[in-house]
């Protein structure tokens, strides 16, 4: 494209940003690309043309209202069209706020097209200004002095200019053409109002006065060619050296300023011209005849400044001149010497150098300023070289100037080496030699000496301390004896200039003085003292004066005194400054000074108009020593009162604002400063208090600040917008640092409490944040945040320079009013949705109003100038995404597209600073989870077309951050300028947010872009650097975590993929597999964590190394899921086995990495929690991959074991990973059978086990609730993790003692009763039954009871250790809180209720294991457990037929189970709880014929089950006999008539009835006469058995509700063998019944009944049949006819189910059982068959 496609601003912005690096090629580049436009410079800016017309008619084809408008614009701005073109492109790209549709409107709009050609227009003026400072740049850095960073590419750039005069002609050309310029008349598109004539001119002078300064900085390194140098000055006089415009007539006041900087620009380059310091230099060797004064140009030159001596602008010429013609001696007689000097003289020429010097752009710090300086340099030394000093008039200007020159660094070094009689040193000579009594020429001198370099300031201190004269006022009370020589006289008596006690500063008698005259106040003579003295005992001796006439009172305060003690004051601050330690130690009364110092503040601030610039120059000397001192000066200073204070303790932020005092500074403020306009004293004590933030903080005293930030929050920042300001700049200043006083207090260490408690203690960071949310501070706050674009760029086109002005203030506030916004929002306090800050910018947008905050900060995004105000911006707006709950998309408003294309177009931008682009990406970041109107303006993704499958094809809009993100990480451009570390890492984490947002469309469109995952997997396959304190470690965080966003991508990616991934990332995957990538990365995170242990792992890695390991283990947890078919790891093995054996040691090393250091660290522990989880979670699926099982228990031991040492609390997470790791190896050996380490492993893992046990016991398990909580049981939640470390060690410790059980020698008994394991579980599960917490915890340990209960030496050492004793009282906790009367046994819903009573069935399951293996030496125990719980057996037993619930028969069970092991000690029972044992004995008789009556009628059951949920709720309230009357009722409504299909839960619940069947037959025989002993032994005597079998014979029914009869057990007979049937699957339905669908459980192996379980109960009701009628039939009281039926009815009976015993016995296969509960009487099936036939043959015949 022909023309300036760049703009010329973007260029500026890229040679001068020097805080992005960017490379020098680049650069060069870009100068290259631009070289055209630099050549020609404004020449560039060509006319109009008819073939430039026709070109872009031809070359661009626009739409007609497209050209006709930059037709137009070319007529309107006098311009080429095909420049205008490109003016319009760059304008649309970089300044156009609006979408493509508004354009459109605006073209076809006469008057918005007006609109845009004005604003076009200051575009194109702004655009010529730009490359006008292009080029005053890089010729200004071209010097290698300035150690540019691209120095060397600008001097490659213009040596070619300076080899050549053309192009230094080719400027002077165009500064003609431009001065000449007439305002243009109007035009066919716009006529030329004065308002941009106005504008015209300003841009003309503004061209003007950048072509002079370009002119400046060139002949800076070259010569002027005379002849051009005379048609220069002709113009600059015609000009009347800025004063004579082309366009004077149509100039206003806002002209002034420029007219008059074009003129001094135009006098500098004269005086540069004659360069004076070379002339000065060669005068004694004639060398000055060579060039100017041999000239033929001399007379031209000589006529040209004689004509001078009008305007003040000719004094300097005429000063010049005269110097010249002194050194070429032309001067005649020296009367035109001495007439143009004394016409500059006349012309105040010192006065205007010294006006002209503290004017922008000559006061700054840029190039142009330094040039200025160094010209001006070089003419007063010409001048003080060629004139007696008395000649030049009124020198006090003269020394003005020279203090506004020496502060430079250059002239300041040249400065000190020349010679007393040598330039500028002539006038120190005399400051010296009129010290003190001209005490303000030298102090000031040296002031700016010191400021300029370090080695001027040693220099100035050098001379004060070795001064050689004393001047002051000739005393006429002061005796002098006189000499022969004229005016030299000698001191009679010692004279003692100040009374200083600590100074002793005496002039001897007999010193000679010179007198002088001497025009000053009062005073006509002075004298001169010869002596060699300290000058710092005279600048003691001023400060211990003025301290001395202030004790007096103010009205002895002499204002001269106090002025010396301000410069005094200044010295020694800019001497601190340069060298503290230098000047503390050789300054014998420094301290002194200092004190006095402190004294003089503390009087002066009670003064009632104390002099706010000696306060504030006092507190510039107290800022040097803080600098080295804080704690010191900060404490001396509330000595004096000066600063606010409380006026008592307070413990709110409320109480604070009441309690505040001002201090002497509140009122020097409210009754001074606002007053005057001038705040220096505010500006110092801000500044000391930015200085003072870090130590405080440092030293833990921050809340010593605390008075002050308050007293700067309700008193200077909130209303400083109210004061009336004398400076320009001093607003923003002061707003400047007020927020820098924040943002220091905001980042200091500490939390942000609760900022509206009034109960509890605050700190300053709490006092801050309140008056920032609630107080008028955040209004302001907001207002200033709220200042928009517009006036920042009307700023900066308005100030003179780019980089200095009113402009780069506002900018400066503005980054740090959004700085400390972040920092609040980023530390944001709960609680604060109701402060006004958060309502203003989460309010909705109000349509039709003013623009809405959100909007004004995104609007920053305009900004170019200074990248980091938009940078800040974007950071904002991330946490305003994040924290509040609005629509930003809404706020935008019509602007979102236009600001999204801003954003992105300077995404896309090679040159666009890095910072702005790493903040947009997280912003959008932020967005894809908070904002979603937002991410989809920005993703911007279009439904193409639907496929015939249903599915849908997407694809991108024009613009859209997907392609943008894309193209930024391409391959070739990572780890370059255009993809740095930082910025790929951005990228990363937006991709990231995507994945894990489930963006699914974006999702699909990346997966489809071609090289997306080879540009995403790139830097997986790179090298990282390497970990050590060598490391650069910015760049080490960046890409660890640039590693962890890519780690989590994969990891989601193959995680939700659908059998398949694709098959880009396949091959991705594989080459990370194949190149043994994976096993890279696993070496380099055990690296990082390694080296996490030591104590030179800098902090900056801590969250960045925690974050990688996360994604480490999401990836590996992923991978070794095997959930997507195609993405398996492979390595030389054919299933990587070997990788994952590799894997699964790195995690171990890395884990046992975190325990190598001497202390254990917070980041340590996350870091082992981590590490020890990935372990686990890997361990899961690649057990069968550990090559050495024995190495990794000893390894996992030596981990356990180490955490056991120190810190068991905070590694609760740690601990329960290895347990639960070494419980996966465990089990996987016991179930894969894998050869197993030896036992020494386990052996030596078991007191480490148990250690760790002891450990948690002794740490408090319960926690105390407060007195509202009381009465409140523990939530169902998941335990507490220190539940949780217990359970999980109890259950290792299950685990190995199941394992060791093989073991010959128990040692792990041993070291069991040596670590007390029983007693510290047994303590444990008392503290938690007495504070009912902790229920899971309770199940694992007496679940663990009972699994030791398998051998005798557990069950004994239970025993010994009390076990029943201690817990028996406290397990009636488990159910005595219910709050019905049935003790907690229908209370079922409640899970946590649940718990508990499984606990209780689980300690039931303790105590018959006990009294299994312990036998009668348990019987005590059990007869405890029996007394205390008898309730609860009671009430189990009554309700377990009629609720029919799984808990309840579960418990009845159990009961059973422990009541039939009881029984065998029946003797015992009967003896001590004769009246428990009658109660329960009853109970096991009534559930025996409740459960029979329920089996038998399997329909009813399963009706009762069906009917449960419904009729629960109206039975709760029942009695027993009533429920049986609903049970009768339902009787009545079901058929009797059996069915063969049964749901499953009513098999279970069949199952448990036979269960509780068989236990109570089992208990009933206890109490029954032994079968074979009653029949063989006729002497028994069986009287003490009870006949609890009633003579009856029929069935048992569900409405009856008594005692089993014989009937009963006949029934079980004949259930048994159906139930045989059943689970042999030989059942044939009856041919009378209607036919029945197939049973659904027919299989034996797959049946919840048991067959053993019905044998059993078959052979017990056969025993107890023959049992008790055999106890009948010895019973004497019976009468012979109940006898004779009893024989008749169960002879038949059994008779019959003989006969079906024996089909069902031939047609099955005897088994026996497996198991010690279900084992019978008889030691075969066929031998119980027999014993019935004989006994009904032979007994009951």
């Amino acid at each position: 494209m022909a023309g300036f496609a760049d703009s010329n601003r973007d260029l500026w912005q890229l040679i001068s940003n020097t805080s992005v690096p960017w490379p020098k090629d680049l650069i060069k580049i870009q100068l290259n690309r631009s070289k055209t436009r630099l050549m020609q410079s404004l020449r560039f800016y060509r006319k109009p043309s008819s073939e430039s017309r026709m070109r872009l008619s031809k070359e661009k084809k626009l739409p007609s209202v497209q050209l006709n408008f930059i037709q137009q614009l070319s007529d309107f701005l006098d311009l080429d069209e095909m420049l205008c073109y490109d003016l319009y492109s760059v304008y649309l790209v970089r300044d156009y706020r609006g979408s493509t549709k508004e354009l459109l409107d605006v073209l076809n709009s006469e008057r918005h097209r007006q609109v845009l050609m004005v604003k076009l227009r200051d575009f194109y003026y702004s655009e010529r200004i730009y490359l006008l400072r292009c080029l005053s740049y890089i010729f200004s850095f071209s010097d290698s002095i300035y150690n540019h960073i691209y120095c060397d590419v600008f001097n490659d750039f213009v040596q070619p200019l300076y080899k050549s005069d053309n192009y230094v002609h080719e400027l002077v050309k165009q500064y003609f053409e431009i001065s000449e310029q007439n305002l243009p008349t109007a035009t066919i598109a716009i006529a030329v109002t004065e308002k941009q004539g106005s504008a015209w001119i300003l841009s003309n002078l503004r061209e003007q006065c950048e072509l002079l300064e370009l002119l400046l900085i060139y002949y800076k390194r070259t010569e002027h060619k005379l002849p051009d140098l005379v048609e220069l000055l002709k113009l600059f006089k015609k000009q009347g050296f800025g004063q004579w415009q082309c366009n004077n007539r149509m100039m206003d006041e806002t002209t002034e300023l420029l007219v008059s900087r074009i003129g001094f620009l135009q006098v500098l380059l004269a005086i540069d011209a004659m360069e004076l310091e070379s002339l000065t230099e060669n005068m004694s060797e004639n060398k000055a005849e060579e060039r100017v004064l041999s000239s033929g140009s001399y007379k031209d030159l000589d006529a040209i400044f004689m004509g001078l001596g009008e305007a003040v602008e000719h004094g300097p010429l005429l000063l010049m001149w005269s110097v010249v013609s002194q050194i070429s001696d032309r001067g005649g007689d020296g009367l035109v010497i001495r007439k143009l000097g004394n016409r500059a003289v006349q012309l105040k020429v010192f006065e205007y150098l010294n006006a002209k010097l503290s004017t922008e752009p000559f006061n700054g710090r840029m190039i142009i300023a330094d040039v200025c300086r160094n010209v001006i340099y070089g003419l007063l030394s010409a001048a003080l070289n060629t004139f007696q000093l008395q000649t030049l008039g009124d020198i006090q200007f003269l020394h003005f100037t020279a203090v506004r020159l020496l502060d430079c660094e250059f002239i300041a070094t040249h400065f000190w080496s020349r010679t007393s009689e040598d330039g500028l040193m002539v006038l120190f000579a005399n400051a010296l030699e009129c010290f003190p009594l001209r005490f303000g020429v030298l102090i000031k001198l040296l002031t700016v000496l010191a400021k300029a370099s370090r080695d001027s300031a040693a220099e100035v201190a050098n001379v004060l301390q070795n001064l050689t004269s004393y001047s002051e006022a000739l005393d006429r009370r002061v005796v002098l004896e006189s000499t022969n020589q004229s005016n030299i006289v000698l001191l009679a008596k010692d004279q003692t200039p100040y009374i200083c006690p600590d100074v002793p500063f005496v002039i001897q008698h007999g010193t000679q003085g010179s007198i002088f005259p001497f025009a000053g106040k009062c005073v006509s003579d002075g004298i001169r003292w010869s002596i060699t003295y300290d000058g710092w005992k005279v600048l003691a001796g001023e400060i211990h004066l003025l301290l001395s006439q202030v004790t007096y009172g103010s009205g002895m305060i002499e204002q001269e005194t106090v002025h010396r003690v301000i410069l005094t004051c200044r010295l020694l601050s800019s001497l601190l400054k340069a060298d503290y330690r230098r000047i503390s130690s050789d300054v014998e009364f420094l301290e002194m000074m200092i004190g006095h110092l402190y004294c003089l503040v503390q009087r002066f601030s009670l003064l009632p108009s104390p002099s706010t610039e000696f306060l504030a120059s006092c507190f510039e000397v107290f800022h040097e020593i803080i600098q080295w001192e804080p704690l010191e000066c900060w404490q001396k200073l509330h000595q004096t009162g000066f600063l606010p204070y409380l006026s008592h303790q307070v413990t709110s932020v409320g109480e604070a604002l009441r309690a505040l005092n001002r201090g002497a500074y509140g009122a020097i403020l409210a009754g001074s400063e606002r007053m005057q306009g001038r705040y220096p004293v505010t500006q110092a004590f801000l500044q000391l208090l930015i200085s003072m933030v870090e130590p405080l903080n440092a030293a833990g005293k921050l809340d010593e600040i605390l008075p002050s930030s308050l007293f700067v929050c309700q008193e200077i920042f909130p209303v400083m917008y109210k004061y009336r300001f004398y400076d320009p700049y001093a607003r923003e200043k002061m707003g400047q640092k007020c927020l820098t006083v924040f943002m220091k207090i905001l980042k200091s260490q500490g939390e942000i409490s609760d900022v509206k408690s009034t109960n509890k203690s605050f700190s300053v960071k709490d006092v801050v944040v309140h008056n920032l949310l609630f107080a008028e501070c955040s209004h302001t706050l907001l207002d200033i945040i709220g200042t928009g674009v517009d006036v920042v760029e009307t700023a900066l086109a308005n100030q003179v320079n780019a980089l200095e002005g009113f402009g780069i203030e506002l900018i400066a506030l503005l980054r740090l009013a959004l700085s400390v916004m972040n920092q609040l929002l980023m530390s944001w306090p709960e609680g604060t949705s109701t402060s006004p800050v958060a309502q203003m910018l989460s309010s909705r947008p109000a349509h039709g109003a003013e623009r809405h905050i959100v909007a004004t900060v995104s609007h920053y995004i305009y900004h170019r100038h200074n990248p980091d105000l938009p940078s800040q911006a974007t950071l904002l707006l991330k946490h305003l995404a994040l924290l509040f709950p609005m629509s930003m998309l809404s706020c935008l408003g019509n602007e979102a597209e236009t600001i999204r294309d801003v954003y992105l177009m300077r995404l896309q931008s090679a040159t666009e600073s890095i910072s702005l682009k790493v903040f947009t990406l997280e912003w959008l970041s932020t967005c894809v989870q908070c904002q979603p109107g937002i991410i989809e303006l920005f993703l911007n993704i279009n439904l193409v077309k639907g496929k015939d499958d249903g599915q849908r094809e997407y694809g991108l809009g024009r613009d859209n951050c997907l392609q943008t993100v894309l193209d930024l990480i391409e391959v070739p451009k990572q780890r370059t300028y255009r993809c740095p570390p930082e910025l790929l890492c951005a990228a990363s984490e937006f991709l990231h947010s995507l994945w894990k947002g489930r963006r699914q469309t974006a999702m699909t469109v990346l997966r489809g872009m071609k090289g997306f995952w080879s540009s995403v997997c790139h830097s997986l396959m790179r090298e990282p650097p390497k970990p050590s304190d060598e490391t650069d470690i910015k760049l080490l965080t960046v890409d660890v975590t640039n590693c962890s966003h890519i780690f989590r991508i994969l990891s989601l990616e193959i995680y939700h993929a659908d059998r398949k991934v694709d098959d880009t990332l396949e091959a991705e995957l594989n080459t990370l597999f194949c190149k043994e990538r994976l096993l890279f990365w696993s070496k380099y995170i055990g690296s990082l964590l390694a080296w996490s242990s030591d104590e030179s792992f800098p902090k900056e890695l801590q969250q960045c190394l925690i974050q990688l390991l996360l994604a480490w283990r999401e990836f590996v947890v992923v991978l070794s899921s095997n959930r997507v078919e195609n993405v398996t790891l492979k390595d030389g093995s054919k299933n990587g086995d070997e990788t994952k054996r590799l894997l699964l040691s790195d995690v171990l090393d890395g884990l046992r990495a975190q325990f190598l250091g001497q202390d254990l660290t917070a980041v340590n522990m996350k870091l082992s929690s981590i590490t020890s989880s990935l372990y686990l979670m890997v361990l899961k699926h690649w057990c069968s991959h550990v090559k050495d099982f024995g190495a990794t228990v000893v390894k996992l031991t030596e981990i356990l074991a180490q955490t056991c040492c120190n810190h068991q609390s905070a590694l609760s997470s740690v601990q329960s990973n290895v347990l639960a790791s070494l419980m996966l190896i465990l089990q996987h050996t016991k179930t894969q059978m894998t050869t197993f380490v030896n036992f020494d492993c386990l052996i030596s893992l078991f007191p480490v086990v148990c250690e760790l046990l002891q450990n948690c016991v002794q740490r408090p398990l319960i926690v105390k609730s407060s007195t509202s909580d009381k009465g409140k049981h523990e939530p169902t939640a998941s335990p507490d993790s220190k539940f949780n470390l217990l359970m999980d060690t109890i259950h290792l410790l299950k685990e190995l003692i199941c394992t060791l059980l093989t073991e010959s020698d128990p040692k792990w008994l041993t070291i069991l009763k040596q670590f007390t394991v029983v007693q510290c579980l047994i303590s444990a599960a008392t503290s938690l039954l007495q504070a009912k917490q902790g229920f899971g915890l309770l199940q694992a340990i007496v679940l663990f009871f009972t699994d030791m209960c398998r051998i005798p030496e557990g069950a004994e050492l239970l025993l010994v250790n009390g076990v029943n004793q201690q817990l028996c009282l406290l397990i009636g906790n488990l159910y005595s809180d219910s709050s019905n009367n049935q003790g907690g046994i229908i209370d079922g819903k409640s899970s946590d209720h649940v718990l508990r009573c499984t606990i209780y069935r689980n300690y039931i399951c303790l105590l018959s294991a006990m009294l299994e293996t312990l036998g009668y030496s348990f019987v005590k125990d059990s007869l405890d457990f029996i007394g205390v719980h008898q309730e609860r057996f009671h009430l189990c037993l009554d309700c377990s037929c009629s609720l029919l619930t799984a808990e309840v028969l579960t418990e009845a069970e159990e009961s059973c189970y422990f009541l039939a092991r009881f029984t065998k000690h029946r003797y015992e029972w009967r003896l001590h709880l004769p009246g428990v044992l009658q109660m329960l004995m009853s109970d096991v008789c009534a559930i025996t014929q409740r459960c029979v009556s329920l089996l038998l009628q399997p329909r009813l059951l399963q009706f009762l089950l069906d009917k449960r949920v419904q009729c629960h709720q109206d039975r709760l309230n029942l009695p027993i006999p009533s429920r049986l009357s609903v049970s009768r009722h339902l009787i009545q409504q079901t058929s009797t008539d059996e069915t063969e299909v049964s749901s499953p839960e009513s098999l279970q619940i069949q199952t448990r009835l036979l269960n509780i069947v068989n236990y109570c037959l089992v208990a009933m025989r206890h109490f029954s006469p032994d079968l074979y002993e009653v029949i063989m032994d006729q002497t028994l005597d069986v009287s003490p058995y009870d006949t609890f079998v009633s003579l009856g014979f029929s069935a048992p029914s569900v409405d009856q509700d008594s005692s089993p009869t014989f009937g009963t057990f006949i029934a079980i007979i004949n259930l048994c063998l159906k139930l045989l049937a059943k689970i042999e699957g030989k059942y044939q339905p009856s041919p009378l019944k209607p036919s029945t669908p197939k049973p659904i459980l027919t299989d034996s192996s797959s049946s919840p009944i048991s067959r053993p379980v019905v044998m059993f109960l078959m052979e017990n009701s056969l025993v107890l049949i023959m049992s008790q009628s055999m106890r009948y039939l010895r019973d004497v009281n019976l009468s012979q006819r109940d006898k004779q039926l009893l024989k008749r009815e169960l002879s038949a009976e059994l008779n019959s189910c003989l006969m079906s015993i024996q089909r069902h016995l031939r047609c099955s296969t005897p088994t026996s059982s497996s198991s010690s509960r279900w084992s019978g009487p008889f030691r075969s099936e066929h031998s119980y068959f027999r014993v019935v036939d004989t006994f009904v043959k032979q007994i009951l015949k």
